[in-house]
C-alpha cells in the first residue's frame, strides 16, 4: 500500500497522503499544489508558483514516506 501511495504522490502531491489516511494533510497538499499551478500560468508569477509546487511535491513525498504503515 505504501509503494502505491508513493507512486501516486509522484503524480499528484497529496493523493498519496489521502491513501495513507492523512486526509487533512492530503487535502491541504492538493489545494496548495492546485493554487501554485494556477498562479504559475501568468509567466511573471511562475517565479512564485514553481518553487511552491516543488515544496508541496517534496512535502507530499516526505509525508507518505514518514507515515508508519
Amino acid at each position: 500500500m505504501k509503494v502505491l501511495a508513493i507512486l501516486v504522490s509522484l503524480v499528484l502531491p497529496g493523493a498519496g497522503s489521502l491513501i495513507m489516511g492523512q486526509v487533512r494533510v492530503g487535502i491541504a497538499q492538493i489545494v496548495l499544489f492546485a493554487v501554485a499551478v494556477f498562479v504559475s500560468f501568468p509567466l511573471f508569477l511562475a517565479i512564485i508558483g514553481v518553487p511552491v509546487m516543488l515544496v508541496v511535491w517534496i512535502w507530499g513525498l516526505l509525508t507518505v514516506i514518514s507515515t508508519p504503515r
